[in-house]
């Protein structure tokens, strides 16, 4: 921002998204861990929805209460679907195929023989894809790239935006290690998985600035390649420590491209909108 006057608005809206996060996230959590209460049924599994969906639900209970009068984020159209959607779904599964494959071609072959069992053990096509929509991309993504990440660009360039999003986002998953029933938990926070996990969050970061803006994807490419890339990893999990490695390899070296491709304006902000477009008061 210019001016410190003209970043009060927007370090009050990503202040209370903290704060409302940290409520909505952090709340349920707790109630789950002192209950003891399963992740995936009963009580125990609307806790564990509101508490994954805090990062969306903070970015509209924000919105619709402060931020509605002094937003400074210009509304932008969403460009063709042919420009983002290609590109979000590659780089999505990308890592996660490539990893596999060359690693261990033999099991990557058995997992891909396994893929129908994969989508009946989750209901069907259309429930897997319900599920994997909803649980991650959508309860998280209205906050993390639709509602953070336009703000944090005002002031920083798309690296420095991308190692502190995606810090952030490491560290909201962190809970989740502590939670019996899901994944994070089975996998441990502090094993060669969890760390591998929390450092890609800073390069998948930057691919997800580069579908959102550079390609004008916004918020709904983030959805779709958050979706890829929980959805192939459903059909090919893998705790092999060199397959995890590569993964990461992979997503640093894809960042890269992606900082080639995106020329100059990677080291540019965005600019803030003016008053008018913005719906700001001039009071």
């Amino acid at each position: 921002m210019t001016s410190q006057t003209s970043s009060r608005p927007l370090r009050a809206d990503l202040t209370l998204f903290a704060i409302a996060t940290v409520l909505l996230t952090g709340a349920p959590y707790v109630i789950l861990l002192l209950t003891g209460w399963e992740v995936l049924s009963g009580p125990g599994l609307w806790l564990f929805g509101l508490g994954t969906s805090g990062p969306s639900l903070a970015a509209l209970a924000v919105f619709l209460f402060w931020s509605r009068r002094r937003r400074r984020v210009a509304r932008t159209r969403v460009a063709a679907p042919w420009l983002w959607a290609p590109a979000a779904v590659v780089l999505g599964i990308l890592p996660t195929v490539a990893a596999n494959l060359l690693v261990d071609p033999g099991g990557f072959s058995a997992d891909l023989a396994r893929a129908p069992e994969v989508l009946a053990g989750f209901g069907g096509g259309l429930l897997f894809v319900v599920l994997f929509l909803i649980t991650g991309p959508i309860a998280e993504e209205f906050g993390w790239r639709g509602f953070v990440q336009p703000r944090l660009r005002l002031c920083w360039t798309p690296v420095r935006t991308a190692v502190v999003l995606g810090s952030v986002w490491a560290l909201w998953h962190v809970p989740l290690y502590f939670l019996p029933g899901t994944g994070q938990y089975e996998t441990g926070l502090f094993t060669v998985g969890g760390l591998i996990f929390m450092i890609t969050c800073i390069p998948l970061s930057l691919l997800y600035v580069f579908v959102t803006e550079r390609l004008g994807g916004k918020m709904w490419a983030a959805i779709l390649i958050h979706f890829a890339g929980n959805a192939i990893g459903a059909f090919f999990p893998s705790e092999d420590p060199v397959v995890l490695v590569a993964q990461l390899l992979i997503t640093v070296a894809l960042a890269a491209v992606v900082l080639l491709a995106w020329g100059p304006a990677r080291t540019s902000r965005l600019s803030p909108a003016p008053p008018a477009l913005a719906g700001e008061s001039r009071v």
